[in-house]
């Protein structure tokens, strides 16, 4: 292997791996966009675990925009809600955002795996949970 040159960035780690591969593994349907969602979710959810947090207006664009693609996407109004909630408080509070993704555990949980929950549970615990 040959030694990494000192002007070289590190690579990114995605801060959850597990929903990325089961999102890449669904199959399309109702379960896939739900992964989806709550990927969205997970990778928005990091900006306020980033020192320094995202900027509020920056985090706040980034939720409108996931909002309205969430608007696209067919999900039951049962697993909208929370998520279009849970996104919504991503432009806000560590409090807000903590209770929102437990909420959202709740309901999406038929759809994922034991590992994605943890990747999820693992964001709440960091947002003070």
């Amino acid at each position: 292997m040959l030694p990494v040159p000192p002007y070289a960035l590190a690579t990114p780690r995605p801060r959850v791996p597990a929903l990325a591969t089961r999102a890449a593994r669904a199959p399309l349907g109702g379960g896939r966009e739900t992964v989806l969602a709550v990927l969205v979710l997970g990778r928005l959810a990091a900006g306020l675990l980033l020192h320094p947090p995202l900027p509020v207006p920056l985090r706040e664009a980034l939720a409108a925009a996931a909002r309205a693609w969430l608007g696209a996407l067919t999900l039951p109004a049962s697993l909208r809600a929370p998520l279009l909630r849970a996104l919504e408080a991503t432009g806000g509070d560590a409090p807000a955002l903590r209770e929102a993704l437990e909420s959202v555990i709740q309901v999406t949980s038929p759809h994922l795996d034991r590992m994605t929950v943890g990747e999820v549970q693992a964001l709440v615990r960091e947002l003070g949970g």
